[in-house]
């Protein structure tokens, strides 16, 4: 849904998972804590949604995308 990160510059990338981050929990990268080269640091390896998704199950966040339970 974001695209291949192969071909994302790291600004490209650091967007995306800014709008996965507000898309899915409401929350903003600025909101995580991490800087841009520390999220870079930590999961800059991967796509952009499995690494929001680890983040997301690090700190036990609940999804705001699929309704409340």
């Amino acid at each position: 849904m974001y695209g291949d990160k192969k071909l994302m510059t790291q600004e490209v990338y650091l967007a995306a998972v800014n709008t996965c981050l507000m898309n899915k929990y409401l929350i903003s990268l600025l909101d995580t804590g991490y800087s841009d080269n520390e999220w870079l640091s930590r999961f800059g390896d991967l796509d952009v949604e499995e690494a929001v998704e680890i983040y997301a199950e690090k700190y036990d966040l609940q999804r705001t995308d699929e309704g409340f339970y």
